[in-house]
């Protein structure tokens, strides 16, 4: 960074470079991020990632044309790959879109948006440090819950890269222990409780979308024949997801799940429906 500004050296008086002294993590650097900040609004932009030249300038004049507190632009896999997942549909209202992020039919990530600082500030939102992968799952939902107002911007200004040693890409540490997949499953069931008293259907939808994260838990432990992860897992999932495990994940998965044997019966049973498949 100081080798850049040395290049550009007209820049020197508009940059500030915090550091942390020692790598305390995504989380923890988005908030150090948004506590430093002293603007009305911020961006996030990734490490590995770039914006269009005119992404800022696109952003602030649609917030200024719309009086948004956020405004969300579109994005494009690493170098001009369309990927629906990363387009925001036009949408009705803001209900709209807290329900689609929360259920994952939306993107979540927190880049690509322009977002009113005192959003953050004043209603206190942090992302869990220490808790890295998924954090955005957490943290767009509940600051689409604050905004006053969401704007789209129909226009290209970000660009995700994302290559196989991405964090959340890298085959070798999702199969070899279950940190990233804790983690975000840490981060969204915070969902359940931040709802819990502010909208009963956010609620609701929170505790499906968990559900589905928790039993993912159980069937990479079922794959990586690790009882000890499925038996804690199953517990969470009888514990506080009995009341719509049999909606969510059908009534097969329920009754093995309530079973003493429930980790072999779902083996045998997995086992068996890969056989169907292939069939």
């Amino acid at each position: 960074l100081q080798r850049v500004l040395e290049e550009y050296p007209e820049r020197k008086a508009q940059t500030r470079i915090i550091r942390h002294e020692h790598n305390r993590g995504l989380a923890a650097a988005r908030n150090t991020a948004v506590a430093a900040a002293t603007g009305t609004f911020l961006t996030h932009v990734d490490s590995d990632d770039w914006m269009e030249r005119d992404a800022v300038e696109a952003m602030v004049k649609k917030q200024v044309e719309t009086g948004a507190e956020i405004v969300t632009g579109q994005a494009l896999v690493n170098e001009g790959i369309k990927d629906d997942h990363y387009i925001t549909p036009s949408y009705n209202n803001k209900h709209e879109v807290v329900i689609n992020t929360i259920t994952q039919q939306w993107h979540h990530e927190i880049w690509g948006r322009l977002i009113k600082s005192s959003i953050y500030k004043e209603n206190n939102l942090k992302a869990l440090e220490g808790v890295n992968q998924g954090e955005d799952w957490r943290m767009t939902p509940m600051l689409f819950y604050f905004a006053k107002d969401i704007a789209r911007l129909d226009k290209t200004i970000y660009h995700y890269f994302m290559s196989d040693e991405s964090m959340c890409r890298c085959d070798k540490i999702w199969k070899q222990n279950y940190k990233f997949l804790l983690e975000d499953y840490t981060n969204f069931r915070s969902l359940i409780d931040f709802f819990r008293d502010k909208n009963k259907e956010y609620f609701v939808d929170s505790k499906i979308t968990s559900a589905f994260k928790c039993f993912t838990i159980i069937d990479h432990a079922l794959d990586a024949n690790d009882k000890r992860c499925f038996t804690k897992f199953r517990k969470e999932m009888i514990d506080s997801y009995s009341d719509i495990v049999k909606t969510s994940l059908g009534w097969k998965i329920a009754l093995f799940l309530k079973l003493p044997y429930s980790y072999y019966l779902l083996k045998l049973y997995k086992k068996s429906m890969i056989l169907f498949v292939h069939k």
